[in-house]
């Protein structure tokens, strides 16, 4: 990792510290770091972020483990294409 890459995740961390305290004492939520790094990436892809920019952002050498680890399909994204296919099969069955 480039002395860059460090420096900007480290600033990262930082501000999730206070976002984190903030939080906690606001709301009653207690998220660790990597908890917030795997909702972060899980979002990511559900938004169609490029694997490059999500990588950068999230220290990942590679996409492979992006993919495999962090992809989750959330009930609303599902719930959204199901509609798109119901639509699109019955459209072709009553057009």
């Amino acid at each position: 990792m480039s002395v860059t890459r460090i420096s900007s995740f480290r600033r990262r961390i930082s501000r999730f510290g206070a976002v984190s305290k903030k939080l906690t004492k606001a709301y009653g939520y207690d998220l660790i770091f990597h908890q917030l790094r795997h909702l972060n990436a899980s979002v990511m892809l559900m938004l169609g972020i490029p694997d490059k920019c999500a990588m950068e952002r999230g220290g990942w050498s590679s996409n492979g483990v992006l993919k495999s680890v962090y992809q989750h399909t959330f009930s609303e994204e599902c719930k959204l294409v199901d509609e798109r296919i119901d639509g699109y099969f019955d459209a072709l069955l009553n057009g």
